[in-house]
């Protein structure tokens, strides 16, 4: 029977039996845009279109959000295992241009630990 009173309702005009299932609400919805005339339509799926880009540059900024800072974090645990080799070596009194060489900080870096 939803079908035959289907040009009847609106999203403000569903019985309540109806209006807890979210497949009438969605068929409700395509109906409403079934129902537009040309110029309507234009404007639906131009505004449609605006909100799907917009989502998509959403979620394509918060893609390079969480890679930059995976890759943040990445060097961060790097730089943290270069300290602690830089100061296991100086525990064994090693010179420090040798450990600048082995792990890549500068001697002033080293001199800080």
């Amino acid at each position: 029977t939803f079908l035959n009173k289907a040009h009847e309702y609106n999203r403000n005009n569903i019985p309540k039996e109806l209006s807890v299932d979210i497949d009438v609400k969605k068929a409700i919805d395509k109906l409403e845009i079934m129902y537009l005339d040309d110029d309507e339509k234009l404007i639906y799926e131009n505004e449609r279109k605006i909100k799907l880009d917009k989502f998509e540059e959403i979620r394509t900024a918060e893609f390079k959000g969480i890679e930059k800072g995976r890759e943040e974090g990445k060097a961060e645990g790097e730089k943290l295992a270069k300290i602690e080799i830089a100061k296991n070596c100086l525990e064994k009194n090693m010179d420090i241009e040798t450990i600048s060489l082995i792990t890549g900080l500068s001697v002033e870096e080293i001199r800080g630990l």
